[in-house]
């Protein structure tokens, strides 16, 4: 008698690739360094974004064209 062979899932075999792939890799670890960068902006840049500092409704400069 023959021992059976057991059938791996597509997903068992999706992943298997990707991890052999040296770009698939390299994609995850991009994606490993924004999803870190976006957890660790509020450490980065503590200040609230909805402040607005200097004159905000002020004419253009020769200092600040736009």
């Amino acid at each position: 008698m023959r021992p059976t062979r057991r059938r791996s899932s597509p997903l068992t075999d999706l992943l298997a690739s990707l991890i052999g792939s040296r770009r698939a890799r390299a994609g995850a670890g991009i994606l490993a360094l924004l999803v870190i960068a976006a957890l660790l902006a509020p450490v980065v840049s503590p200040g609230d974004p909805a402040r607005i500092t200097d004159a905000p409704a002020a004419a253009p400069s020769p200092a600040h064209w736009l």
